[in-house]
């Protein structure tokens, strides 16, 4: 495990040694959620050096000094990169976290030498953007009501995690989703999921040089179904997949796939 400093509090990052020689992955979770997301892959990829980090505002990434951004995340990554004297990375983004990855692509585009997108969409008109607004303002009340006491109801978190996933999951994977939720950083996450309407994401999508697929899930019901062959149109060359019979979680929902996914795009 790494922490280091950057403006606005620090940023924390697991740290799995691979094969010699082979190479190495920087996965990031998506809003809301932390390092531990992660977890079932870190056998899978074991071959991989493997840099797992709380965003700034997650997990053990706390506290802020003030509430952390997307451009936050991408500083704060790239500053991590530095101190691991990590030259030459894949990127895994995952739905939030892919827009990071988007940002730290085009802020250092020698660094990243291939990016994965699971689970993202990026807004195309004002409109979806106002309206994405407007739930975004309901959800940040909903922040607001948290407590330790949700994680001991089993009902409560299968009904929270049920939303992102598409099957049942065992209760210690559904309790590990709800953890992230339940200890990130409210301002924080109001912050990075307004700063992900902003149009310099798009642009950075269009800056992207480096190869990249964007994985999208049969039965996600989270990501934006209408802008995902947009997206892909935005990066240059971007490749695209389907995993069938799986939510917005693959990482818990399919992990073996998606470890199968990944292994193939970095070769």
């Amino acid at each position: 495990m790494i922490t280091i400093d950057t403006p606005g509090g620090t940023i924390t990052a697991d740290l799995h040694p691979g094969s010699p020689g082979a190479p190495t992955l920087l996965l990031l979770h998506g809003w809301c959620a932390d390092a531990a997301l992660w977890d079932d892959l870190v056998p899978l990829l074991a071959r991989y050096t493997l840099i797992i980090p709380d965003l700034p505002g997650a997990g053990r990434s706390q506290p802020v000094i003030t509430p952390r951004t997307l451009f936050d995340h991408a500083l704060a990554l790239d500053r991590l990169l530095d101190a691991l004297d990590v030259a030459s990375v894949t990127v895994v983004g995952h739905s939030m976290g892919g827009a990071a990855a988007l940002l730290l692509a085009a802020r250092n585009p020698a660094r990243v030498a291939r990016l994965l997108l699971v689970g993202i969409s990026l807004f195309r008109e004002e409109r979806e953007r106002r309206a994405f607004r407007v739930l975004l303002r309901a959800a940040s009340q909903v922040l607001r009501v948290r407590a330790e006491w949700m994680a001991g109801s089993k009902m409560l978190v299968r009904l929270f995690v049920g939303g992102f996933v598409a099957r049942t999951l065992p209760h210690t994977q559904e309790q590990r989703v709800f953890a992230s939720y339940l200890h990130v950083d409210r301002g924080s996450a109001v912050a990075s999921a307004t700063t992900a309407t902003s149009p310099a994401i798009v642009d950075a999508a269009r800056m992207v040089r480096c190869p990249t697929l964007l994985l999208t899930m049969e039965l996600d019901e989270i990501t934006y179904r209408p802008n995902i062959a947009w997206t892909a149109a935005q990066i240059p060359g971007c490749q695209t997949q389907v995993m069938p019979a799986c939510g917005h979680l693959p990482m818990v929902e399919q992990p073996a796939a998606l470890a199968e996914i990944i292994a193939e795009w970095v070769l």
